[in-house]
């Protein structure tokens, strides 16, 4: 399954991917079509720089959504020594965010980076890349649960 919110984009995917059993369909990262714990793995290679700042928080939490415990999500961006953003060349009214995206997903207990890779050091800070591999961990995992019903003991 792809999403991409443009037209174009999902035709030209769907013309170079005759497969029937590859789908292509429009939309956007904040509002997937999908029902809860469905995928096994998210791939979002080079996709989280272009998504609106006030739709990441929404893209994330939906992405978290969509992933089955014990999922994986792949994640290929730029890593910056610090946030940088650009205004796209294609199109004016258009930012680009070039940020450490894997920082994001593991503030939650249950997204784990189980493997980084750093590369293209060489071509300067604003060029390298960052492929990182997310597992999402069942809650009984990370979290310790109390018991809630204590009984009091008295003497």
């Amino acid at each position: 399954y792809g999403i991409d919110p443009g037209k174009e984009s999902i035709e030209t995917a769907q013309n170079n991917n005759p497969e029937t059993n590859i789908f292509f369909q429009q939309g956007h990262s904040h509002n997937l079509p999908y029902a809860d714990n469905s995928f096994d793995v998210i791939i979002l290679s080079m996709v989280l720089q272009w998504i609106p700042r006030k739709y990441l928080i929404k893209t994330i939490a939906e992405i978290d959504r969509v992933l089955k415990t014990d999922g994986i999500i792949y994640i290929q961006e730029f890593l910056p020594n610090k946030s940088i953003t650009s205004v796209s060349r294609h199109n004016q009214d258009v930012f680009i965010f070039k940020d450490d995206y894997s920082s994001f997903f593991v503030t939650f207990p249950w997204l784990k980076e189980v493997s980084r890779k750093v590369d293209k050091i060489e071509e300067g800070e604003d060029q390298q890349r960052c492929t990182s591999i997310i597992r999402k961990y069942e809650i009984e995992d990370v979290y310790f649960f109390k018991n809630a019903s204590k009984e009091k003991q008295y003497d």
